[in-house]
This record gives structure tokens, C-alpha cells and sequence, in this order.
């Protein structure tokens, strides 16, 4: 590998899609036969996480004859997140499984470097937790859940999602109950900032789950639909 390059190479962000190339030059006195296997690993390079490791099969029938050179494009999506924000290094190896006999195996890598701005993001927060009443429960009582649903982050949610409440009784761990609500954004986008005020009812358990400590939580976005 003697030439890596990325397009754009600057004012990147998480999430982002970019267009990956390098150049893999056949500096030995042999052509080389069949397949091969290309890997590119990005790194955040603070933490030393692996945020993206990718496989690149290269299946031409001809292979590179010596001394020439072939160029090969990668089109890839950053990763979302914190984890994939701040200086990353991202590293092609040639020939990761060692498919071609080569006289210097020394020189099968090369890495860039490159900074990543985090994303705006929505991040959907539940606040406010209640029920009611809020004890006493019996068997087959219709008890309320209210709440509060905050977009935390600084993008607004423009596509429907779910939320979720789950009930679980600790003593036995199972769940006894769980009701979903759709958000279709019928009031429109969630902007940041933005609330939303939620209510639920379930049907408390009978039997040996109608006793002992529970669990109430909600899940928002259950369905990993918010980006």
C-alpha cells in the first residue's frame, strides 16, 4: 500500500459518508493469481476503540502483474456516536490473510489521520416517572403511568418512533406487563428541547407475580428508530 486518501478529507462528522481509496502496488518479480482480502481499520485514536473494521474482497481473474499498481475505492459510512468523534486513524492492510506469497510483507499497510466532528444528534430522556396510585396495588387494578419524554440532544426527531413500559417483578423476573405507544409525530418533529407528555394504563398481575418488588421502566425509542 503506498498511497491512502479520503474524499472529503476535511470537515468530516459522525455518521458521515466518505469515499475510501488507496493504491496497492505489486513491487515483487511475480504476478499475483487469484483473490485476495483488503482490511480497513478506523480507530478513535484517544480511546484505541475499533469504531469500523471492514473486509475488501478483491476478486479480479487477472490480479496486479509486477510493478504495476491498481487503485481500489471504498465507499463507507462513519460510525454515530461519541466513540467515533475526535482523531481517528484509519489503516488499509493488503493481503490480511497472507493469500499471496510475497518476498516483503512489511510494507501491506498505511494509515491516514483524520479529525470527526460529533453530529448534531436527537437523545430522547424520560423524566418524571409516576404511577397511580402509587401503591397498594391488587390484582386486575388498572394502574396509570405518566411521564415526561425530553429531546435532550440538539437535533429534532423527524421520524416516528416507540416507547415502552415494562413491569417486571424482580422476585420471580418476569415481566408482567408492558404496553407500547407509537409516536407518529402527528404533532410534528420533537425539536430539541422539546417535550412530550405521556400516559399509559396496565392491568396489574394476579397469582404469584400480583406480589413482591417490581420494576417499572421505560424504554424510549424501544425500537432504535431515532438516529
Amino acid at each position: 500500500i503506498n498511497h491512502v486518501e479520503l474524499t472529503p478529507a476535511s470537515g468530516l462528522e459522525t455518521g458521515q459518508t466518505v469515499q475510501l481509496s488507496w493504491i496497492e502496488e505489486n513491487r515483487g518479480t511475480l504476478d499475483t493469481g487469484g483473490g485476495w482480502n483488503d482490511r480497513v481499520v478506523v480507530r478513535n485514536i484517544a480511546t484505541g476503540q475499533i469504531v469500523l473494521d471492514i473486509t475488501v474482497p478483491y476478486e479480479g481473474s487477472t490480479g496486479i502483474p509486477r510493478g504495476e499498481a491498481i487503485t481500489r475505492l471504498l465507499t463507507l459510512q462513519l460510525p454515530g456516536g461519541a466513540a467515533a468523534a475526535g482523531e481517528l486513524s484509519i489503516t488499509v492492510i493488503a493481503d490480511v490473510d497472507n493469500l499471496v506469497n510475497e518476498s516483503n510483507e512489511t510494507n501491506n499497510s498505511a494509515a491516514l489521520t483524520i479529525d470527526v466532528a460529533l453530529a448534531a444528534h436527537a437523545d430522547l430522556a424520560v423524566q418524571d416517572l409516576t404511577l397511580s396510585p402509587a401503591s397498594g396495588f391488587v390484582a386486575g387494578q388498572q394502574v396509570a403511568v405518566d411521564w415526561t419524554l425530553v429531546n435532550a440532544g440538539d437535533r429534532e426527531v423527524t421520524q416516528p418512533f416507540s416507547e415502552t413500559v415494562e413491569i417486571r417483578n424482580t422476585a420471580t423476573g418476569h415481566v408482567v406487563a408492558t404496553v407500547t405507544l407509537r409516536d407518529l409525530l402527528e404533532q410534528g418533529p420533537l425539536a430539541a428541547g422539546g417535550i412530550r407528555n405521556r400516559h399509559a394504563t396496565f392491568t396489574w398481575p394476579s397469582g404469584v407475580d400480583a406480589a413482591g418488588t417490581f420494576t417499572i421502566r421505560v424504554v424510549a425509542d424501544a425500537l432504535g428508530e431515532v438516529d
